[in-house]
């Protein structure tokens, strides 16, 4: 698990988002990641936000270099 302080929060649900928990991904988890799109950045934010424990419509108000942040703890992580 990998834990992110964001610099930038943002709502998600009603509630102010300051840090995201990242777990590590399972093989289940990649081989569901089709549901969340056609594109590989659909794909990439929906798995991403899966693993944070959100939907990923909340990481559409994510800031950008938030999401740089838990885009790189994430790849990270596969390389492992």
């Amino acid at each position: 698990m990998s834990e992110i302080v964001l610099k930038y929060p943002f709502m998600a649900a009603g509630k102010k988002v300051e840090k995201l928990t990242l777990r590590r991904p399972t093989v289940k988890d990649l081989r569901t990641v089709g549901r969340f799109g056609d594109t590989d950045e659909d794909k990439e934010v929906g798995l991403i936000a899966n693993l944070a424990g959100l939907i990923p419509e909340d990481m559409d108000q994510m800031d950008a270099a938030d999401y740089k942040v838990l885009q790189d703890s994430f790849r990270a992580m596969l390389a492992e």
